[in-house]
């Protein structure tokens, strides 16, 4: 037995779409709109006892051949969503928003439609996202769940207790004064709504019993209220007035508000709270509630997730058909199937045989409806297997176990007649199919044709059977990679261009799909064909086929195939063309490997770099690599060929240390005189004044950039009549008397003489930052509650205000244009002798930190500390967002292993005599830092530590790095 069921949802959903063969109109009025949703009067009453009420012919109302039903009471969407569950039973609560959900649980109720599995996965889902939906609109959400009492009392106790922790989601709701007032009762006999001073509960109260008077009472102001007024507001009170705590209120509250709840309150309880804060030890009137509200009472609790946004009962629409088909009720077409004397009488239902079939959809698509069935005749075809395809239709099931082989061949070439592909597909899978000796004829025939010529054999055949075989056979990956080994460049992409419609596209899929395609192809193309194999891939309406050509296994086949720029070239035109997933993992790839990208073709990755502006974050990285090798820039023959801009953007950098000043002064003259014919082919001592002067207007915009003075003396010797003709006079002089006498040196020659640096070198790449950051995200977002943004708002404004003035570039950082964080180098151990003292002197009160750890042995550790870490004598800090990692290998980012941390354990200690701490526990640290030692003891607050470093160890380090870590405002260059 063969079923599909979800199949099922999928025809009645297009046919809910585009309302083909619909009878009923459901009309929605609001105001001056109306909407209007064309349905099915048999499936709405095949689902719903209310519909088939509704649509009885009794109290039907009709408007030509149309039911009209007018809805109220309900929103559209929720409604939408209501009718797609009739047709579907699917429910994407996504698409709704939590009024919607609980409008969608009051109508399908009214309608009849729920079964128990599904209510009980609905109400199961509200209660998980019961604060969010009280958070978008509690009022709403109260006046609901109370006033359908019978469908959601059980979440009674839940609503009240969440506005008991966070009350202001209610009382200082715009629409408070809304509130129902059995509502509002039964929060004010809560106990445990402490977490509002009883003053405000009463304020509050005023508020909205003030806003049931009458307008021309609310309109005025208090100030002006007359007696009658007051009598007024008296008498809405009253039955609230026992429900306030009137102890609780100070006297200082009271004072101000004395004349106003003299002229509302009894006589007797207003004297008595006034003799209460005269004499304390005084006795209470009898109608005063004197329990307490506790100021931090128990807290709602949410309950871990069980269930998906989305729900589905699908039997539940195969088992209404299966009732369909049993009975005869509503059918409106007898289909009379005969095969010789063979002959039966089927009674159907049109609307079900066109939503399922495209041949029935066109065979009964003109026929005029009466009162009495259509007959459609069907001949050729015998019962049993008719019998079978009805069943399909009606519950996507099919058994062919009754059926001998005549009718199993009958009910393929019938299937494929019908448009049934779910039937044929499946018996014809060579498992299935048993017709060897055809298979085995046709497979001997094949090996003598190329691919097209097969192509062009299932075009022609109108045979299903040998159509299939052949389509089998070319599934076989060895006759596959034989005849893809034939193709050239422009067979692939004809192959690919084939249309949709031909009954060979399968085939064609087929061959795409296949594990060796791209191996086998990309030998056979250049770059410019690969380029046009992209744009003709990406026009394929099989997205699965698209995204297998481009898969990350295919991905390393590309990039061994093509090298720097040719690599460039196929992230931009994947971007052009929208290849979402080559995009991604070309960038990662270029990230990853931009060093060797640069030494392979330094300058011609750099022109692409800064000229297309999808490339632009790589700019900065690519200028620092070549700082860091600028050989493979400068000793590249391409040089004269770099576009100026970049190498300005280069000549000023001040980390271009690796190079001498003179071998940058001569790359300089080198580039400069490539740039005018005149100059490139004559030797410099053969230059004549003009050509000097061709010469200097080409690096005339480079000469502040090269540092003059730093130049050895016998340097600038070598080259001195040559610059005498190309810098600037007062220059040239400034140079000649420093080397005369250093003290010489003007203010403003001063700019010249600054030495270049060496580049700041780091332990890890920016690939690695950005997994950084996406585990700081992730924790920041998965720990962040209503509660800790309301209560630690200000402290964290307070941290942010104490580090703020740290100027972004004076400090190392990573290059992380596009991150969401930054992350500026503090701290580095061999370059301060691995010394606590110079460790907290630069990393205290920096705020998060991330510290990165190399040992001897070449392995990665580190952690990230979210907090701030201030110089008390002991400062112990807790918090949900660090945690601590690893890599086994720094140039493999899958190695990387994560330790969260324990809830509610401390995760640092502030200790002086040593370097980073982390996990803090009996005064006893899970993983710190003494000298350049790493010390590990215990797993007790980062319990996964010990699943990737041996606990009650000690490492040697061979260099760590501390990084402040701040989430990103401006964007900014690295350090010059």
């Amino acid at each position: 037995m063969k079923k599909n069921s979800k199949e099922l949802a999928s025809h009645y959903k297009k046919l809910l779409q585009d309302g083909h063969n619909s009878d009923v109109i459901i009309r929605f009025i609001q105001g001056e709109d109306l909407k209007e949703f064309y349905a099915h009067s048999l499936i709405l009453r095949a689902r719903s006892s209310f519909f088939d009420s509704a649509l009885s012919s009794r109290w039907a109302r009709k408007q030509e051949n149309f039911f009209i039903i007018e809805m109220k009471d309900v929103s559209i969407n929720t409604f939408k969503a209501v009718l797609k569950y009739i047709y579907t039973t699917e429910i994407s609560l996504n698409e709704l928003s939590g009024i919607e959900i609980l409008e969608f649980l009051v109508e399908t109720d009214r309608l009849l439609l729920l079964n128990e599995g599904i209510n009980r996965k609905l109400f199961s889902y509200i209660y998980e996202n019961l604060e969010e939906i009280m958070r978008n609109d509690a009022i709403e959400t109260l006046q609901i769940i109370f006033l359908y009492n019978n469908i959601f009392k059980t979440l009674y106790g839940p609503c009240l207790q969440l506005i008991c922790t966070y009350p202001n989601m209610v009382f200082e709701h715009p629409r408070f004064t809304h509130l129902d007032s059995s509502i509002l009762t039964l929060i004010l006999k809560r106990d445990d709504l402490g977490k509002l001073s009883e003053f405000s509960i009463l304020s509050y109260l005023i508020q909205w019993v003030i806003a049931q008077l009458p307008t021309t009472t609310q309109e005025k102001n208090i100030d002006t209220w007359e007696n009658d007024d007051y009598i007024e507001l008296k008498s809405a009170i009253n039955e609230f007035i026992p429900l306030i705590r009137w102890y609780q209120i100070s006297s200082r509250e009271f004072r101000p508000n004395r004349q106003l709840l003299q002229n509302i309150l009894p006589e007797a309880l207003y004297n008595s709270i006034l003799t209460y804060y005269l004499n304390p030890s005084s006795l209470p009137v009898e109608t005063v509630n004197l329990n307490l509200r506790p100021r931090y009472a128990s807290e709602y609790v949410s309950s871990e997730p069980k269930y998906e946004a989305f729900f589905s009962s699908y039997e539940d629409l195969v088992n209404i058909n299966k009732s369909l088909i049993q009975i005869n009720e509503q059918c409106d077409i007898i289909i009379r199937v005969s095969k010789d004397t063979d002959f039966k009488e089927f009674y159907a239902h049109s609307l079900i045989l066109c939503a399922r079939s495209s041949y029935f959809k066109a065979a009964l698509s003109n026929i005029k409806k009466d009162e009495s069935p259509f007959i459609y005749p069907i001949q050729d075809i015998s019962t049993i297997v008719f019998e079978v395809i009805l069943r399909y239709l009606y519950t996507t099931e099919f058994d062919v176990e009754k059926l001998n082989g005549a009718n199993i061949l009958m009910l393929i070439v019938a299937a494929n007649k019908m448009g049934l592909e779910v039937i044929h597909d499946y018996l014809l899978l060579p498992s299935n199919f048993r017709a060897m000796t055809l298979r085995k004829l046709n497979e001997a025939i094949l090996a003598k044709l190329n691919c097209a010529q097969v192509l062009e054999i299932i075009e022609k055949t109108e045979e299903l059977i040998i159509q299939k075989s052949i389509a089998n056979i070319l599934s076989n990956k060895t006759f596959i990679n034989n005849i893809l080994y034939k193709f050239n460049a422009n067979d692939i992409l004809k192959l690919m261009r084939m249309p949709n419609n031909m009954k060979s596209r399968k085939t064609i899929d087929n061959l795409l799909m296949s594990d060796n395609f791209i191996n086998i192809i990309l030998d056979k193309l250049d770059i410019a064909q690969f380029l046009q194999f992209m744009k003709t891939a990406s026009k394929l309406q099989n997205e699965i086929i698209v995204n297998n050509l481009f898969s990350k296994v295919n991905l390393n086949l590309i990039v061994n195939k093509f090298h720097g720029t040719e690599i460039l070239y196929t992230l931009i035109e994947a971007n052009i063309l929208q290849l979402q997933n080559l995009f991604t993992e070309m960038s990662i790839f270029i990230e990853q490997n931009l060093e060797n990208l640069l030494q392979n073709d330094a300058v011609g990755v750099l022109e692409m770099v800064f000229e297309y502006d999808i490339c632009k974050s790589f700019r900065e990285y690519s200028i620092y690599l070549i700082c860091l090798n600028p050989n493979a820039l400068f000793g590249n023959h391409n040089l004269i060929q770099l576009n100026r801009s970049i190498l300005n953007r280069i000549l000023e950098r001040d980390d271009m240390g690796k190079l001498s000043e003179k071998n940058i002064c001569d790359y300089l003259i080198r580039w400069g005189a490539a740039q005018n014919e005149e100059t490139s082919r004559k030797s410099k001592m053969t230059w004549t004044s003009q050509e000097f002067k061709i010469f200097e207007e080409v690096i005339h915009d480079f000469i502040p950039l090269i540092r003059w003075f730093t130049l050895p003396a016998k340097d600038f010797d070598k080259i001195r009549s040559f610059l005498k003709n190309v810098i600037p006079d007062d220059l040239y002089q400034n140079i000649v008397d420093y080397y005369l006498d250093p003290n010489l040196l003007s203010e403003e020659m001063k700019s010249y003489s600054q030495k270049r640096i060496l580049p700041c070198t780091f332990l890890l790449k920016p690939r690695h930052f950005k997994i950084f950051e996406s585990w700081i995200e992730e924790l920041n977002q998965k720990n962040k509650s209503f509660v800790h943004k309301l209560f630690n708002s200000n402290a964290t404004n307070e941290k942010k205000n104490h580090f703020k003035e740290i100027t972004l570039n004076t400090r190392p950082t990573h290059f992380s244009n596009n991150n969401l964080y930054d992350f500026i180098l503090l701290y580095r151990g061999s370059e301060n002798d691995f010394k606590a003292k110079e460790f907290h002197d630069s990393c205290d009160n920096k705020g998060s930190t991330l510290t990165i750890i190399k040992t001897s042995d070449q392995r990665i550790f580190g952690g990230y500390n979210d907090s701030n870490t201030e110089n008390h004598y002991i400062e112990r800090i807790v918090s949900r967002n660090n945690f601590l990692f690893s890599f086994d290998s720094q140039n493999d980012f899958g190695t990387s292993k994560l330790a969260s941390v324990n809830k509610n354990s401390w995760v640092s200690e502030y200790q002086s005599d040593y370097g980073p701490c982390f996990g803090c526990n009996k005064n006893n640290f899970d993983m710190y830092i003494d000298s350049k030692h790493l010390h590990i003891s215990n797993s007790n607050v980062y319990p996964n530590l010990k699943n990737f470093i041996s606990l009650n160890s000690t490492l040697l380090i061979e260099d760590y790095e501390v990084w402040q870590v701040s989430k990103k405002k401006t964007r900014y260059k690295a350090r010059r």
